[in-house]
């Protein structure tokens, strides 16, 4: 799957949260999402590993995590929903980019 500059930015902003504020160690499911994430940033992800990214920035699930995320304060003050925002073109972008 080819990514484009936006989603791999937006793939490794969202890495970069999961690892800096250790996302990965709160569940089974927080650690399934950084593993299938992490594989599609290093270019060998399954198509099981796209649909979790997909699922888990969309919807209840990105609303969950929306709040925990880093986001400069300059963009917060243009966008109180830009974390959620964010999560929902990962989704929308991944699900183009894979065919999905």
């Amino acid at each position: 799957m080819q990514l484009s500059s936006e989603l791999r930015k937006d793939l490794d902003w969202l890495a970069e949260n999961w690892q800096r504020k250790q996302l990965a160690s709160l569940s089974p499911y927080n650690a399934a999402f950084y593993s299938s994430l992490l594989n599609i940033l290093n270019g060998c992800e399954s198509q099981h590993d796209i649909v979790l990214v997909i699922e888990g920035t969309l919807g209840k699930v990105a609303d969950g995590y929306a709040h925990m995320l880093d986001i400069e304060p300059a963009e917060l003050v243009t966008d109180p929903w830009v974390a959620l925002r964010r999560l929902g073109d990962i989704s929308e972008r991944l699900r183009v980019a894979s065919g999905t």
